[in-house]
């Protein structure tokens, strides 16, 4: 996927210092983000998702206090995004997308895309489906979180329109296995998910009477069931 520039953009054209990355002067036109996560080459990088596009700033140098940006990713039809990052400092871009059908109903999956490098365009968009059967259920699915373990291995976590939450990861390889359901059934909004140092992956959810909590026995397995805490 092709970034656009600000100069293509008629926009301004000149490195942007720290303050371009507060973005508290439009907070109107961010639907989520800022994320900052570093870079191959030591530079910084920072997104936030806007309508139809992924903002992305890069550092000038490693150590700033210059920044490049924003370059205009394009990600139509985007309404949440999270970004989640691995030892390999690859970039991976999560997002709920929604279209209209042909009948007037709306289909909405997760896609997904990749940088490898700062500065350097970003992949094609590919859609990894939902967890939901029924197509018309998909409009109450809620939007993804993500977490890269020590191996390489990503886990993509959403909440579905019954209140569960659903996990589907893809290998190292590159092969996504299926959706699986964590059977719960208390969420109520996006969990947060994180990988730890001994490679495990640790979520956390909130639900009308506390938090869910999920951890999995040992690196590479999915997570145990989950525990509720008030």
């Amino acid at each position: 996927m092709r970034a656009t520039s600000a100069r293509a953009n008629g926009q301004r054209q000149q490195p942007v210092g720290e303050e371009a990355l507060d973005l508290a002067d439009r907070p109107a036109a961010v639907r989520s983000g800022p994320w900052l996560l570093p870079g191959h080459d030591g530079r910084l990088l920072a997104y936030a998702l806007v309508d139809q596009a992924v903002l992305r700033w890069t550092e000038r140098r490693p150590g700033g206090p210059d920044w490049l940006g924003p370059d205009v990713l394009p990600a139509k039809g985007l309404s949440h995004l999270t970004v989640a990052q691995g030892r390999n400092r690859y970039a991976h871009l999560l997002g709920r997308r929604v279209r209209p059908a042909k009948d007037g109903s709306l289909t909405v999956d997760l896609v997904y895309a990749i940088q490898y490098q700062a500065g350097r365009p970003l992949s094609e968009w590919r859609s990894i489906g939902n967890p939901h059967a029924k197509r018309e259920r998909t409009a109450l699915m809620g939007g993804p979180t993500a977490a890269v373990n020590t191996a390489g291995t990503l886990y993509v976590f959403v909440p579905t329109a019954e209140g569960r939450v659903a996990v589907r990861r893809e290998d190292t390889q590159g092969r996504w296995e299926p959706w699986l359901d964590l059977q719960v059934t208390a969420a109520v909004d996006t969990p947060a998910a994180v990988s730890t140092s001994t490679g495990h992956v640790e979520l956390l959810a909130p639900a009308r009477t506390g938090a869910l909590t999920w951890h999995q026995p040992e690196p590479g397995r999915y997570c145990g069931a989950g525990t509720t805490s008030a």
